[in-house]
């Protein structure tokens, strides 16, 4: 049975849809569906809804990362301002890999996977080479030729 919104909705859509097959294809702004339709039956692609989907996945990598800076910070045996680098380096991965599924995962709307990847396989190396100066890695002088 539906409710007296539901039958409101029904009948609303009924006049759209009749209202653009006379005047051809007039789109109007549903705000069930947060997005512009031309009928009652129009739908959002399945690839977008996985999107969204796995847009629940970018915040909960979010938080694993909060937790793990949180975790080296606090408890570090190492220099504690190394846990900064470290952690960049460790969320560049899981970073990469969902901008490798969808750029809008890894925050970067708008761009293609190739500059995702360029992008963060970038941070992860300076972030390497950081962790390792913070961490007091030194090249042994016999090494160096003068």
């Amino acid at each position: 049975m539906p409710t007296p919104t539901q039958k409101k909705f029904n009948r609303s859509m009924a006049k759209i849809e009749k209202n653009s097959r006379k005047n051809g294809s007039e789109k109007v702004y549903s705000y069930i569906q947060d997005r512009y339709i031309s009928d009652y039956y129009d739908r959002e692609p399945k690839a977008k809804t996985r999107v969204k989907k796995l847009q629940t996945f970018k915040y909960m990598t979010i938080a694993t990362i909060v937790v793990f800076f949180f975790i080296c910070f606090v408890f570090a045996p190492f220099n504690r301002f190394a846990a900064i680098p470290f952690t960049t380096m460790v969320s560049a991965i899981p970073l990469l890999l969902l901008g490798i599924i969808h750029p809008s995962l890894a925050f970067m709307d708008g761009r293609s996977r190739i500059t995702v990847i360029w992008i963060y396989v970038l941070i992860f190396i300076v972030s390497f080479i950081v962790a390792g100066l913070m961490l007091g890695v030194e090249v042994p002088s016999n090494s160096i030729k003068n």
